[in-house]
């Protein structure tokens, strides 16, 4: 393990201290602090997961798990839908990561990829990904066009069930984390029409918008895939009133899935240099 000096003692990468001799630590690892610790990351890699997600997960008596997100939730690390019972991480947990902006570093490795793919096909692109229950957008090449499609896109915020985006992630991400998204997002009533849609999405290899949503402008969407995960997802925007789903697929739809893959090869060639 790759450590540095820190006067007396030893700092690694991982930021704990040890003693110069013999690596020893100095004092008995905090228990409820690693269970703490323990919790809050396994509510972080659910996104939104229920109490017996997390029980399940962390392998520890239900009232101390209990215990543990109540003093998570106190701290402001992680927020309860009263609603559902669903916890989720908060704002304040992204503090922890500071040392490492997964967005940001997401923004530096698709800006190359987005400015080649707009030049090809004439129309811009998002990247987004899932946040809790809602599809986010963090990086786009919409200011790179002449067209008036909301340049100032970043950041903004997209339904899982009616977005482009939602639906490729949805359509394309483990079939656990599939059905656990959807209990939390769907009521009965549009269940079956969702799910009606996600096959299809996966049947003609792209996600398209629910045209009610916002009925001048459209996109098709595909996932961006590491071995079995969705890292992210890549639209096509184009105006409703200007080309279809079926035209703008047929003539953006290989760029669009070369995009990705280059996308993909960067994210795994990049996060092996950063570990």
């Amino acid at each position: 393990m790759a450590a540095r000096l820190f006067g007396s003692s030893m700092v690694s990468r991982d930021g704990f201290h040890s003693n110069v001799e013999g690596a020893a630590p100095i004092f008995s690892p905090v228990r409820s602090l690693q269970r703490g610790l323990a919790v809050l990351e396994v509510v972080n890699q659910l996104r939104c997961g229920r109490l017996s997600e997390i029980v399940k997960r962390v392998d520890l008596p239900r009232p101390t798990v209990i215990r543990l997100l109540e003093t998570l939730e106190a701290g402001g690390y992680i927020a309860r839908n009263a609603a559902n019972g669903v916890y989720e991480p908060s704002p304040r947990a992204m503090c922890l990561s500071e040392g490492f902006n997964s967005h940001g570093w997401l923004v530096t490795i698709t800006t190359p990829t987005l400015r080649r793919l707009v030049h090809e096909i004439g129309w811009p692109s998002d990247v987004m990904i899932l946040r809790g229950t809602r599809i986010i957008v963090v990086n786009s090449s919409r200011h790179m066009t002449a067209l008036n499609v909301d340049r100032r896109f970043v950041g903004a915020e997209g339904s899982l069930a009616h977005s482009s985006g939602g639906r490729a992630y949805l359509a394309y991400c483990g079939e656990t984390e599939r059905k656990r998204l959807l209990q939390l997002i769907l009521n009965v009533a549009e269940r079956n029409s969702v799910i009606a849609e996600i096959e299809r999405t996966r049947e003609r290899g792209y996600a398209i918008r629910d045209p009610k949503a916002r009925p001048e402008m459209n996109a098709i969407a595909i996932p961006v895939m590491v071995g079995p995960d969705v890292v992210c997802t890549l639209n096509c925007v184009y105006v409703s009133n200007a080309s279809s789903a079926e035209i703008v697929a047929e003539h953006c739809l290989p760029a669009l899935r070369s995009a990705a893959q280059e996308i993909s090869e960067t994210y795994v060639s990049q996060r092996a240099v950063r570990t």
